[in-house]
């Protein structure tokens, strides 16, 4: 981190040791080289954060790029932006250990509105003591701590039974009256066979599925009816109506005679529409024409009201190499508008094509094939 104005703090991409900072007493990558060196296997991992940021069209790479390698902050802070300014930021709640690849970070608008977990848990508890059966769901962003409130069996993926079916007896002997919590099912296995066990086993006895993420899929949300839902964290609410808002602007390839139609159909409901001309990104030095392109991410990221599309017209002409050329400028567009589709999931890249199989595979793999409108069928009187 690099102190700015005394009190606040640019976080910066993590180098160097862990060290105690004198002013704070925070442990912090960064530091001043006289602060008391923290060796950094005695630190924990962290496993997930949630943090606020305004505004919130910054790409998540650029967000993990500068947090990975840190402790969170207990204080507000600032990330820096490509464009030499900087964004506020803060982490909500107080998680403890160093971020890395495996921490999961939800990135949010706003603060959490929080309901009262002692309400929420006290309505779930009476509903489970009145229970003799049924099919529970249950989201908290600390499920260990649930886990700890209520009694019953536990079951978690590294000590499932060999088979579903031996799973199956072990309730049956292990417990007639209590609970059974189930500890992220969605990862057990197969969504079919996983969910046949649990609603079978949920006639004779109550099963709780417990998720420290909303599931992806929807199929467990209507396990249940809504009274036997519930998300004893407002901020996992916020985290799933921000994602639905924007499962709509996913990457597309429009193909076919009628691909512009379908195209400027859709490019209204996005916030801005930044269309990439061939003179912008053709240039003679090495390397231009790949910076170039990542600008134009950059500019979609940072600079431009989200939902942000970013349009490229016939792919499969351009990114096609003639026939006495090396195709090197070819390589390195392909190459950096993968990078870019990975590296800012804010922006909607939309392609079209008149021969979708010339499209090279590596942009197929990121993005949704839009076919083309079927043409409408006239009867005669």
């Amino acid at each position: 981190m690099t102190l700015i104005d005394n009190d606040q703090f640019i976080l910066t991409p993590a180098c160097g040791p862990f060290s105690l900072c004198s002013a704070t007493g925070e442990i912090r990558r960064n530091g001043k080289p006289e602060d008391e060196k923290v060796l950094a296997h005695t630190l924990p991992r962290c496993s997930k954060i949630d943090i606020v940021i305004d505004p919130s069209n910054i790409s998540h790479a650029w967000i993990k790029k500068h947090l990975l390698g840190h402790i969170p902050p207990k204080n507000k802070f600032y990330i820096p932006t490509p464009r030499d300014s900087k964004i506020e930021c803060y982490i909500v709640g107080n998680p403890t250990g160093v971020i890395n690849c495996n921490t999961q970070i939800n990135i949010l608008t706003q603060p959490p509105i929080t309901e009262d977990p002692e309400i929420v848990s006290s309505s779930l508890h009476q509903v489970l003591k009145d229970a003799s059966d049924g099919f529970y769901m249950v989201t908290a962003t600390d499920p260990e701590k649930v886990l700890k409130k209520f009694s019953g069996l536990i079951f978690r993926a590294q000590n499932l039974p060999s088979t579903l079916s031996d799973f199956y007896n072990r309730i049956r002997q292990e417990s007639t009256t209590s609970t059974i919590w189930c500890l992220r099912p969605d990862t057990w296995g197969a969504l079919s066979n996983v969910q046949a066990l649990l609603r079978s086993a949920s006639v004779h006895l109550p099963i709780v599925a417990l998720f420290d993420i909303l599931p992806r899929d929807k199929e467990w949300s209507t396990m249940c009816t809504p009274d036997k839902i519930f998300h004893l964290d407002r901020e996992i609410l916020q985290i799933k109506d921000q994602k639905e808002k924007l499962d709509n602007f996913y990457n597309r390839l429009y193909y076919g005679p009628e691909r512009k139609k379908q195209r400027d159909q859709f490019l209204p409901t996005c916030a801005w529409v930044e269309c990439i001309e061939i003179a912008d990104i053709i240039h003679s030095a090495v390397g231009d024409s790949a910076r170039a392109m990542q600008t134009f991410f950059e500019e979609c990221a940072f600079s431009r009201p989200s939902p942000c599309a970013l349009v490229l017209e016939d792919v499969d002409e351009l990114l096609t190499p003639c026939e006495d050329g090396d195709s090197r400028w070819e390589r390195d567009m392909i190459e950096e508008l993968c990078r870019g589709i990975d590296s800012y999931p804010s922006v909607c890249v939309i392609f079209d094509a008149t021969n979708p199989v010339l499209v090279p595979k590596s942009l197929l793999q990121r993005v949704h094939k839009i076919p083309p409108e079927a043409p409408a069928h006239h009867t005669g009187s």
